[in-house]
């Protein structure tokens, strides 16, 4: 059920198969026809290698993080993103690093703290992924994450495995300006 409060909150996307940015972009675009979504700013996109558990080689991904603000609980808006998620393709039981067509992960929900079974937020990788800080610092730099740092503080002095590279300015769909 939705809450009374609108919360602020942070998504990353990312794809590696049939035409990335083309995912990336109809995610987005599925996303935004939401009602219970709005309020959106969307980062450029970016490129880094694939992140695999045992080395297997895939194509690079494209990646960027959206902000949105929401009345969903963190499970209404986590099965909205996999109901998208599905409906594009992505098998229900993708293995963990798996290459795929499209990825949404809930990175940040405003005050919210979770970890049980279904939802960790924030989410447990979001410090230690540049291809996720580098979008995040970009449209919110002073985003502050748990530790006290800012997001751009966070995406200055990361150590980059993936070689992350911002692509051409390019973004997926109508923008509105970042607000800081």
């Amino acid at each position: 059920m939705p809450s009374a409060i609108s919360r602020e909150c942070y998504l990353g996307l990312g794809s590696n198969l049939h035409d990335p940015g083309y995912q990336i972009q109809t995610a987005y675009q599925r996303l935004r026809a939401r009602p219970a979504l709005n309020g959106w700013v969307c980062s450029s996109l970016y490129g880094s290698k694939a992140m695999t558990a045992d080395n297997t080689p895939q194509p690079d991904y494209v990646n960027a993080v959206l902000r949105c603000w929401t009345r969903l609980d963190p499970y209404e808006l986590l099965k909205l993103t996999q109901a998208i998620e599905q409906n594009m393709g992505r098998p229900k039981n993708a293995r963990p690093w798996s290459a795929r067509i499209i990825d949404i992960d809930i990175l940040v929900m405003q005050g919210l703290h979770l970890q049980d079974t279904r939802l960790t937020l924030p989410h447990p990788g979001l410090l230690h992924r540049p291809f996720v800080l580098h979008p995040l610092a970009e449209i919110a730099p002073h985003f502050v994450l748990d530790e006290g740092q800012t997001a751009a503080a966070w995406a200055a002095t990361i150590e980059d495995h993936w070689r992350t590279r911002k692509l051409d300015a390019a973004r997926p769909g109508p923008m509105m300006a970042p607000a800081y």
